[in-house]
């Protein structure tokens, strides 16, 4: 559209919550590829409206004069009156991987729902999750076996030409492993190592190397549960 764009978010990187440091840092390279300015770790201070565009000042002091402010707000969960009804939450409603509350004829599906799992808490909130969970929560309902277990976390998302696709979680101290591609050509698969694990895979323009990896991640999850599910079976003696 011919207009110069600068973001300004709080987090200290694109996507970092979700994708890491590293890959956060690769997309903030993506954005300023194409002119857009990147400014990670701030806040905005104040938004004035003027006749012809705004006047937004920023944690750090500055003072940006725009044509138009598009504010992303985010979203918090509204959990008072589910906590008022006694149901266990934790950033959200507390539920098992099927989809169980602490009362077990209560069932959660969607963005509302914060699980605990062997990796730890997780709260997906994406249309892809909610949709796998509300599968899981209907075969709960029915007594039915429950599907294959779904990875932790999948989105995509076009930007700039690229379409990054990522699927299971990244940490703080993740690296990334390329095996496909080239970092610098925009066209590359890579695999996500947290503790000499693999937890997850990320790729841009590349869809035939992130269903491999996302194979492979789905083999390796099967093989966990698979053993976990033989302990558990053990007699005690």
């Amino acid at each position: 559209m011919g207009k110069a764009v600068r973001v300004v978010a709080a987090d200290r990187g694109p996507m970092i919550g979700a994708v890491g440091p590293v890959l956060s840092a690769w997309i903030a390279r993506l954005h300023e590829r194409s002119g857009v300015v990147v400014d990670s770790g701030l806040t905005i201070d104040s938004v004035e409206e003027g006749p012809t565009g705004a006047t937004v000042r920023t944690s750090d002091g500055n003072v940006h004069e725009v044509d138009v402010a598009v504010v992303g707000v985010g979203v918090t969960r509204a959990l008072e009156w589910i906590e008022k009804s006694g149901l266990a939450t934790d950033n959200g409603l507390l539920c098992d991987v099927d989809g169980r509350s602490s009362d077990p004829d209560v069932f959660g599906a969607g963005d509302i729902v914060c699980r605990h799992s062997p990796s730890g808490r997780e709260e997906i909130q994406h249309w892809t999750a909610a949709m796998d969970s509300s599968m899981r929560v209907a075969h709960a309902l029915m007594d039915l076996a429950p599907p294959p277990p779904e990875l932790s976390a999948y989105f995509w998302s076009d930007q700039h030409g690229c379409r990054l696709q990522f699927t299971g979680s990244a940490g703080m101290g993740s690296t990334i492993a390329v095996v496909h591609g080239d970092l610098d050509a925009y066209e590359f698969a890579a695999e996500v190592v947290t503790d000499g694990v693999v937890t997850g895979a990320f790729a841009s323009n590349s869809p035939k190397q992130f269903m491999r990896s996302l194979q492979r991640l789905h083999q390796q999850q099967r093989d966990a549960a698979s053993v976990s599910s033989s302990e558990s079976e053990r007699p005690v003696v």
